[in-house]
């Protein structure tokens, strides 16, 4: 064989493989970007399918409801249907009350959206929280809306 036909074989092989290894390092970051996340939110744990997008500049917020199973210091955890999540609660997070009104003489009863103070949230109240997820995984509220116990009867 001639020399130059084995520097163009030495070559060709020379870069496939340095073609397979960039094809592998992008596969492998791509499988990673697409990776199930697991945060753990407060004994249970819940899969969050790639944090970058909840928490990107096209998702500012995401609305989670539940009935607030406990407090501490500034983190409330809501549950709902077995589903739990502690969301931190920052001095800017907006929070307000509904209160029902009730009808005037045959008229229909309505609904009051007050301002309310943390302190306003107990055990057992349901919530809807507007939430912003953070690049970490963190959960903070935006804001937060006390709804009416309803007694059922």
């Amino acid at each position: 064989m001639n020399t130059e036909k084995i520097i163009v074989i030495i070559l060709i092989i020379f870069f496939g493989i340095v073609l397979l290894a960039v094809g592998y390092t992008l596969g492998k970051g791509l499988s990673f970007a697409n990776q199930k996340i697991v945060l753990n939110t407060g004994g249970q744990q819940q899969i969050v399918k790639t944090i970058g997008v909840v928490s990107s500049k096209i998702v500012k917020t995401i609305i989670a409801s539940g009935k607030v199973s406990s407090i501490l210091g500034k983190t409330i955890t809501i549950t709902s249907e077995e589903e739990s999540m502690n969301i931190d609660i920052k001095e800017e997070t907006k929070i307000s009350s509904i209160s029902l009104v009730p009808a005037v003489k045959g008229g229909v009863s309505t609904t009051k959206q007050t301002p309310a103070k943390f302190s306003d949230i107990k055990t057992g109240d349901q919530l809807s929280v507007v939430i912003k997820v953070l690049p970490q995984g963190k959960i903070e509220a935006v804001s937060i809306t006390i709804f009416p116990t309803i007694n059922k009867p």
